[in-house]
């Protein structure tokens, strides 16, 4: 990851604010963390530091908790030992992986000169990465860096990792605090210029937003939890309970009544020592402050809070993020959590315009600022459904439109039904399992009828009625399990949906089938009018970014940085039709459910190609009946459900126009691998 020198100007007023980083200070990567110079040095140690399975890491951005939750870890792995605690310094027993970074070489030589007796403490510092690695019993690391500049093992060799979050307005206050009185950094701005300093993310271990979203994203994984400090001062009991659940340690209730007396902070505030020293190389007593909810009361000016809780809400919105002070809860079942929308929309001009017109035959919109396009009537319901809430029992379906989704909701709904065949059968798919947008794409009968019973305050009296209802409505009072599809991206759905405890299975399939699938969809009108036309122009719609349901390759990017959420399945369906046996036992384990033999056997058989286009349940045959759908040899509902067909669509031209769109788009996709089933069936 590059790493560059601040601009001049800048670095030599921070030299100056920061009067300890005699040596100034870099951005790293796009994100541009920044850190003392002296990061160059050690970055390389750091990212590729040998890390052991049993390795316990505190992370969090600095003054959010990190300390004390140390000390808890540190005791609940070290069978309570309070003895040891109250004896040796928590930064001997809890190691500050990169320490060495905020240490300025001038500094240290300048200190050890005035004080000679310091060289041994410099020296135990400077050593942290050596005695980590002959530690001899099970090492437990505070680190303040992000996951992208730590060792890559932390996950895969299954590190227990806890990220501690705080809300950042008593961060910014806490951390001025520390940086102002201890030697390492000197700061002499003033709490005013500090605040911008944090803000515009020139404090070390910033952007704070940036280090807060790459633990925020993670919750869910294995072997992870986030967690607030303001938990740790609103109950104590349940946040001990829930480190000790991840480290898997069990605590009697006599050991937790002792161990909140010790961490009781008036307690943990005398007991606790540091290494850290004043100007004057006195050891810094207050290390440990005040630790209160909301003190930034005390120092933020009411132009400094506007300018914060702006930049807050910015910031959250983006995230997903509620700190305690922001969460107001509602009750299951209930719309929303009132959060504000956080697109807004511009109309298509000139050349997209003309293209959408001619070829997706809707009038679509393009959410502002992204890559992003929707239909009109995402303007009228695009906020409901972001505010829909998920419940801890859903099962949901998301994935890009013919990725198969509908072969993956029979399963599903099987699944989660425990095999109740007959009550799918009996069930049309979209009752059953409904598409949660639907009411964006349908016809305006239906959004009449809705509307005028939503203009005369009434609930719907006839089937007809009913069936208008959009289906975020209707599911809104289901008092039953719900199943839900979606072809919406992550970033237009609650932000809470992976969150909640409900399971969701995404579903991805290569980009050529997929093209080649929605433009054979069988509507009656598209077809009337695209039975003429040709791929290699559609293809280009595409390759402007213009479709109907938001971004293909947006939404892959928004799910694989999610695919370790404990809570969310990813899934290649070239992987799943290729091995349908094992894909359900899969989806089966992921949902909490044992099949025999028989019963995986059985349902393999049943949603089998042949089969599946038999299966009047979910084939949309009474959409073709109404007159809605064609059905012939190139449009079907239920089409040809393999792999490589765009093959015999293809042309030379098109499919090379293809590879060289396809190649650049997953190229931008962080820690995107192909897999090979996809190289299989695109001929990458």
């Amino acid at each position: 990851m590059e790493i560059v020198d601040i601009e001049e100007n800048l670095n030599a007023q921070l030299k100056k604010d920061y009067e300890a980083q005699k040596d100034g200070f870099v951005q790293v990567g796009e994100r541009k963390w920044f850190y003392p110079w002296r990061y160059r040095k050690t970055a390389e140690e750091l990212k590729n530091f040998e890390v052991r399975p049993d390795d316990i890491w505190i992370t969090g951005f600095p003054r959010s908790g990190t300390t004390l939750t140390e000390e808890i870890v540190w005791l609940l792995s070290h069978d309570l030992d309070f003895d040891k605690a109250r004896d040796v310094e928590l930064s001997i027993r809890v190691k500050f992986f990169e320490l060495d970074i905020v240490i300025n070489e001038k500094v240290e030589k300048e200190t050890i000169e005035q004080f000679p007796e310091e060289a041994a403490n410099f020296a135990r510092r400077r050593n942290i990465l050596n005695s980590l690695r002959e530690a001899k019993t099970r090492r437990v690391i505070k680190t303040h860096l992000p996951f992208e500049l730590l060792p890559d093992d932390i996950f895969k060799k299954g590190c227990k990792v806890i990220y501690v979050c705080r809300y950042p307005k008593d961060v910014c206050v806490s951390y001025y605090f520390l940086q102002s009185n201890n030697n390492m950094m000197k700061f002499r701005g003033g709490f005013e210029k500090y605040w911008r300093y944090f803000k515009d993310g020139y404090c070390t271990f910033g952007p704070y937003f940036e280090h807060v979203e790459q633990g925020f994203k993670l919750i869910g994984s294995k072997n992870f939890e986030f967690v607030f400090y303001e938990d740790f001062k609103t109950n104590i009991e349940a946040y001990i309970k829930k480190l000790s659940e991840l480290l898997e340690i069990t605590i009697s209730e006599e050991e937790l009544e002792k161990f909140k007396e010790y961490m009781d902070l008036d307690n943990f505030r005398k007991v606790t020592k540091t290494f850290m020293k004043t100007d004057n190389n006195e050891p810094l007593t207050d290390f440990v402050r005040r630790g209160k909810v909301d003190g930034w009361r005390d120092h933020f000016t009411e132009q400094m809070n506007k300018e914060a809780d702006a930049w807050i809400q910015m910031h959250t919105e983006k995230i997903g993020i509620k700190y305690p002070q922001q969460k107001k809860l509602g009750k299951v079942g209930e719309m929303t959590d009132n959060l504000k929308y956080p697109f807004t929309f511009e109309e298509l001009k000139g050349e997209e315009k003309e293209l959408a017109e001619k070829y997706l035959e809707r009038e679509i919109l393009r959410v502002s600022g992204t890559r992003y396009t929707a239909v009109t009537p995402i303007k009228k319901y695009g906020a409901e459904l972001y505010n829909f809430k998920p419940r801890p029992d859903d099962i949901w379906l998301l994935g890009y439109p013919r990725s198969g989704t509908t072969m993956m909701q029979e399963i599903v709904y099987l699944l989660g039904t425990d095999l109740d065949y007959q009550k799918a059968a009996a069930n049309i798919m979209d009752f059953r399992f409904p598409y949660l947008e639907s009411a964006m794409l349908r016809l305006d009968d239906w959004e009449g009828i809705y509307d005028r019973m939503v203009k005369e305050n009434r609930e719907p009296i006839t089937q007809e009625e009913l069936e208008a209802i959009p289906p975020h409505k209707r599911l809104q009072k289901w008092t039953e399990k719900r199943f839900i599809k979606s072809h919406l991206n992550f970033a237009f759905l609650h932000p809470d949906l992976l969150n909640v405890g409900c399971k969701v299975v995404y579903i991805v399939r290569n980009i050529k089938d997929c093209f080649l699938s929605n433009y054979f969809f069988p509507l009656k009108n598209e077809f009337e009018k695209r039975k003429n036309e040709h791929l290699l122009e559609m293809l280009r719609v595409y390759k402007k970014d213009l479709s109907l349901w938001g971004n293909y390759f947006e939404g892959l990017r928004e799910a694989w940085e999610k695919r370790n959420n404990k809570n969310m399945l990813f899934l290649f369906y070239e992987e799943v039709i290729a091995d349908k046996k094992a894909s359900i036992k899969k989806i089966a384990e992921f949902l909490g459910k044992e099949l025999t033999e028989d019963e995986l056997d059985k349902l393999v058989d049943h949603v089998s190609l042949e089969n599946f286009k038999k299966n009047k349940s979910v084939n949309n045959d009474h959409l073709v009946k109404a007159g809605l759908f064609v059905k012939n040899e190139n449009f079907s509902f239920i089409r040809k459900g393999g792999s490589g067909g765009w093959r015999s669509k293809f042309s030379k031209e098109m499919n090379e126009e293809f590879d060289e769109w396809i190649m650049k788009n997953l190229k931008a996709i962080p820690g995107f691998e192909i897999p090979q089933c996809w190289k299989e069936a695109m001929d990458l």
